[in-house]
């Protein structure tokens, strides 16, 4: 009889350590399986859904000329997210309603830009576009502009530009080229570096812009600010070297960060 409950209880025993066996050879699959799961592709992670909107801490909204200061504008709009934000992250980025966007992406020449048809509703006079950033922090919209923003006043011509955000931003950065050789002549701009062609780029500031408000601006310049720095009328053409080295670590942010409309076609 005790050897009958000996045998027994090494019967228990060895189905307990087959039992065991299997439970921890599962959990180990499942966890290989895990591991060597691909991780998600950028199309993957468009569709992806995911629950907040982040905002951003800059925005800065640019106007410049096709080339050679002629009838065809373009803007550029490039976004930077917080850098404590987890990837992937989606973003929201307004433009005016029926606006001809033309690229819509992360910048980086080895970064392809989102594949259209791009996931866009509209509100309140607004194209909303909304993307996953899977590869950095920036997101970046051109479109054409339908008209040339430069008005001409009494005192000269100007440049007037005016952006929407759909969402809270940090800083919102009003900015336009203006023609090579040429100056802003009021204070309260600031200067951005200058393009390819020696173009350079004047910015109006904004802190603590609030989604869903229209905000605008009008950088009035003359030409030819080279020959009138003798003027005494325009201090701002005296001083715009000094200006220039101080800030232009700018001129990496627009016109190295972020290709340029021609560069993208061509």
């Amino acid at each position: 009889m005790i050897h009958g409950m000996i045998k027994e209880g090494m019967n228990t025993s060895r189905w307990l350590s087959i039992f065991t066996a299997l439970a921890l050879s599962i959990v180990l699959l499942l966890g290989f399986s895990g591991a060597w799961t691909p991780s998600a592709t950028a199309a993957e992670a468009q569709e992806a859904p995911l629950e907040h909107v982040a905002h951003f801490t800059t925005l800065q909204y640019k106007v410049f000329p096709w080339e050679d200061w002629d009838d065809l504008w373009v803007a550029r709009i490039s976004a930077e997210i917080d850098a404590h934000v987890p990837l992937p992250a989606l973003v929201e980025v307004a433009v005016p309603e029926g606006a001809a966007v033309y690229r819509f992406g992360e910048p980086g020449g080895e970064i392809p830009d989102f594949d259209p048809p791009w996931q866009v509703r509209s509100e309140n006079g607004l194209d909303i576009y909304t993307g996953v950033l899977t590869h950095g922090r920036i997101i970046t919209i051109e479109y054409s502009l339908p008209d040339r923003p430069v008005a001409t006043g009494s005192e000269g011509p100007a440049i007037d530009i005016s952006y929407t955000p759909v969402n809270n931003v940090s800083e919102l950065h009003l900015i336009s080229a203006l023609p090579v050789d040429s100056a802003v002549i009021e204070s309260g701009f600031e200067y951005m570096g200058s393009g390819p062609s020696g173009e350079p780029a004047f910015a109006s500031f904004f802190e603590n812009a609030e989604g869903g408000q229209l905000y605008s601006t009008s950088i009035p310049y003359i030409v030819d600010a080279s020959a009138r720095q003798g003027d005494g009328n325009i201090p701002t053409v005296v001083g715009i070297a000094g200006i220039a080295v101080m800030t232009a670590i700018a001129l990496f942010f627009f016109f190295r960060r972020g290709a340029s409309a021609k560069e993208d076609e061509g």
